[in-house]
């Protein structure tokens, strides 16, 4: 009985390794890159220099994960280049297409050396191999790519636009662009002299999103601004605009993100965000 036992339990273990290895099997191209195909689709097959939009994680073998990019971000983009070694990740993209998913074995030194080109860290051991698992969303070419990030810029500047237009009507201002996403309107009149390039002015300012919310003023600074006109580090179109007031005047300029602080992550506002200023130029000195 003791030993029917053994067997039955013997005769399970080695069924459920059988399992385990046929999960885990991985397929072996000419080049010595191991893969394992997920989800086939048979859909656009991603070509060299092709532009993939997918998700992407890797880990150690204990499945310990180092990197998700949808933990930073929906979509992460890509160019699918030349591989930067033999039997390298872009030799595994080259076997998917659109909607399809698989797993990569790749060599720890090869890719920190050769593709991310920095050292390898300390706690992933040397010839160490890492998992790397992708799902391609979606592929395009170049100009197709090209397409859709023009596509999308212009939605995005006429949705900027439409929301100016709404902060105008909503403040009572009637003002037409003075160029392309730059509108200026003059609040108060001055009589004194209009600086040129090189002058150096004091202003009073204020700076703040469509909504109202202030993030950035003289009043916050405790100071009026006083700087030399064109030094840098200042807003092109706030430029243009001070060289255009008598001192005195006070004027209001609105600004798509594009003509402001486009997608600076630096910025005082976020990415792609439409700002106001109101400024009243005091003197020239």
């Amino acid at each position: 009985m003791l030993i029917h036992l053994n067997r039955l339990l013997l005769g399970s273990l080695l069924l459920l390794a059988a399992s385990s290895c046929k999960r885990e099997s991985y397929s072996t191209n000419e080049n010595g890159l191991k893969y394992r195909i997920i989800r086939k689709e048979d859909k656009k097959q991603i070509q060299l220099n092709d532009i993939v939009q997918l998700n992407l994680t890797y880990s150690d073998m204990r499945d310990s994960v180092l990197y998700d990019s949808r933990v930073i971000g929906d979509s992460f983009i890509l160019k699918v280049s030349t591989p930067s070694f033999v039997g390298g990740f872009e030799e595994g993209l080259l076997l998917l297409g659109e909607g399809d998913s698989a797993e990569f074995l790749l060599s720890a030194d090869s890719v920190f050396q050769k593709q991310f080109q920095q050292p390898r860290p300390p706690y992933i051991a040397l010839g160490a191999m890492l998992k790397f698992k992708v799902g391609i969303r979606k592929v395009m070419s170049e100009k197709e790519f090209s397409e859709k990030i023009r596509r999308e810029y212009a939605e995005q500047q006429q949705d900027q636009i439409r929301a100016i237009e709404g902060y105008l009507v909503q403040n009572s201002i009637t003002a037409q662009p003075s160029s392309p996403g730059v509108y200026f309107i003059i609040l108060k009149e001055g009589s004194g002299r209009i600086p040129v390039y090189g002058d150096s002015v004091e202003l009073k300012y204020s700076g703040k999103t469509l909504n109202g919310r202030i993030f950035d003023s003289s009043n916050k600074a405790g100071k009026n601004l006083t700087y030399k006109i064109g030094s840098g580090g200042y807003l092109e179109a706030w430029e243009r605009a001070i060289t255009t007031m008598k001192t005195g005047t006070l004027a209001r300029l609105i600004l798509t993100s594009d003509n402001a602080f486009r997608k600076s992550t630096k910025a005082p506002v976020p990415p792609d965000t439409p700002v106001v200023f109101d400024i009243e130029l005091l003197r020239i000195y």
